[in-house]
């Protein structure tokens, strides 16, 4: 158990660490994303109308990150470097003529989400199985950042921005209730158990 608080402390100060913009490490995570997510534009600028492409609200992304910290930035990263395929399917789903979102901000609302259901221990079955490290954590975010982007798409015809908090009040009750059922079968949530990651066959909570 050493372990699952251990991880839990670092998920916990990670998302209550501000985005700094006068820190060169979060201006370079922050690059990266950009750079993974948008490999074929060059950012023109710090601050810019071109965050507002891969779904931040203004020009500066850093006043999106208050209510996650850091931990929405290193989940929007590892999603977009470590499941590019689903990271740029989600990004094209959010372009939608009518039924769009943005995808960063929605992003950081699945890291309060996820975060939580790890809080909860709705997530111990999946540590316990390969093992307590935040990348499994980050696998665990993807997993349900997809399942988001299926569940809206699924529904876009009728979908509008403004549905998005009734919508996401339902998909959460949807995803923790597949988390008790995975409790129940031993199914485990992931996008691609054949990642290097989940190579933990031996590895058990500490």
């Amino acid at each position: 158990m050493a372990a699952s608080f251990k991880l839990m402390h670092t998920l916990n100060k990670r998302a209550a660490t501000p985005y700094d913009r006068d820190s060169p490490a979060h201006e370079k995570k922050l690059q990266e994303l950009w750079d993974t997510a948008m490999a074929s534009e060059r950012l023109t600028s710090r601050v810019s109308k071109q965050w507002e492409k891969i779904g931040f609200q203004g020009t500066d992304p850093a006043t999106d990150f208050r209510g996650m910290g850091l931990l929405g930035l290193d989940d929007l990263v590892y999603y977009a470097k470590m499941h590019p395929s689903s990271f740029q399917r989600v990004l094209k789903s959010s372009h939608h003529d009518t039924a769009w979102f943005s995808m960063a901000v929605v992003g950081i609302n699945i890291t309060g989400f996820t975060l939580a259901l790890v809080r909860k221990r709705f997530v111990q079955h999946l540590f316990y199985k390969y093992g307590v490290s935040k990348d499994v954590y980050h696998e665990f975010y993807c997993y349900v950042f997809d399942a988001f982007e299926k569940r809206w798409t699924a529904n876009n015809s009728f979908l509008t921005v403004m549905d998005f908090g009734r919508f996401f009040e339902e998909f959460q009750v949807v995803i923790e209730a597949e988390m008790e059922r995975t409790l129940e079968n031993s199914v485990v949530l992931v996008l691609d158990e054949g990642r290097p990651v989940f190579d933990f066959d031996n590895k058990k909570m500490a």
